[in-house]
C-alpha cells in the first residue's frame, strides 16, 4: 500500500484524474440496480411504455458512459505505473552490472537472476487492474449509503457484512504474504541445489553427492507443494468473498 500512495504522489494530476474517474465509474455503475429497482416500481405497476423507453435509454447511456470511464481510468493507471516499473527493472540490473565483484560474487547466481526477474514480479503486483481495484474499495461505501437510502436495515446488515469481509481479507492478505515469501525462498533454495547438479558435475559425482542432493530437492520440492496448497486455499477463500461482494453488487475489497 504504501508503494502504491507513493506511486500516485508522484504525480498527483494524474492521480486526481483517477480518483474523479472512480468517483464517476462508481456513481454510474449504480444505473443498472437503479433501473431494476424502478422497472418493477413503475413499469410492472403502471404498465406505462414511455416509461420504460426512458429508463432504456437513461441505462443505457450510463452503462456507455460507464465503460468509457473505465477505459479512460485503466490508461491513467497504467501511467501512473509505467515509470516506476521502468526504473526498478534498470535499478535491479544497475545493481548487477555496477556493483564490486567480490560483493556480486557472494549472492548466489540463482538470486541474483531473481534480483532482475523481481521486476516482472513488482509490475504484476502494480498493473493497472490491481491499481483500479484498490481505488474503488473506498466507494464501497458509496453503495451502502443508496442501500441505507432504499433500507435502513438492509443497509446495516451489508455494513456488518463489508467489516467481516474487510477483516478476513487482511488476515488472508498478511497470511499469503507470509506463505508467498516461504515459496520464494524455498523456490531460490531449490535453483540452487539444481545449479550446483548442473554446473558442478564432475565435483557432486567426485564427492559423491548425489544422494544428499537428491534429498536437498526432495524436502525443497515438498515444501514447495505443501505451501501452494495452502496459498491455493487462501484464494479459494478470498475468491469465494469476491463472488457474495459481486452478488450484493459492491466491489472487491480485494487486489
Amino acid at each position: 500500500m504504501k508503494e502504491l500512495l507513493a506511486r500516485l504522489l508522484a504525480r498527483p494530476g494524474v492521480a486526481i484524474e483517477l480518483g474523479l474517474a472512480s468517483l464517476f465509474v462508481n456513481l454510474l455503475a449504480l444505473a443498472s440496480p437503479l433501473f431494476v429497482i424502478q422497472v418493477l416500481n413503475r413499469y410492472v405497476n403502471q404498465g406505462v411504455d414511455a416509461t420504460l423507453i426512458t429508463l432504456m435509454t437513461g441505462v443505457l447511456l450510463a452503462v456507455g458512459l460507464e465503460f468509457g470511464f473505465r477505459q479512460v481510468r485503466m490508461r491513467l493507471a497504467d501511467g501512473i505505473s509505467a515509470g516506476p516499473d521502468a526504473k526498478a527493472a534498470a535499478s535491479g540490473f544497475a545493481i548487477l552490472t555496477q556493483a564490486k565483484t567480490a560483493a556480486i560474487e557472494q549472492v548466489p547466481p540463482e538470486i541474483r537472476s531473481e534480483m532482475v526477474n523481481g521486476a516482472a514480479s513488482l509490475e504484476a503486483a502494480y498493473n493497472a487492474n490491481n491499481v483500479t481495484a484498490v481505488l474503488d474499495v473506498p466507494f464501497a461505501m458509496l453503495f451502502v449509503f443508496v442501500l441505507y437510502l432504499l433500507s435502513p436495515v438492509i443497509a446495516g446488515v451489508v455494513l456488518l457484512f463489508l467489516i467481516f469481509v474487510f477483516i478476513s481479507g487482511a488476515v488472508g492478505a498478511s497470511s499469503v504474504r507470509k506463505k508467498t515469501k516461504k515459496l520464494m525462498e524455498a523456490g531460490a533454495h531449490g535453483n540452487a541445489v539444481l545449479g550446483t547438479a548442473l554446473k558442478e558435475i564432475d565435483t557432486v559425482r567426485a564427492f559423491n553427492a548425489g544422494a544428499y542432493l537428491r534429498k536437498n530437492m526432495a524436502e525443497k520440492n515438498s515444501t514447495i507443494q505443501t505451501v501452494r496448497q495452502k496459498i491455493r486455499l487462501c484464494h479459494y477463500h478470498v475468491d469465494g468473498l469476491e463472488l457474495l461482494m459481486r452478488d450484493l453488487g459492491l466491489p472487491s475489497p480485494f487486489v
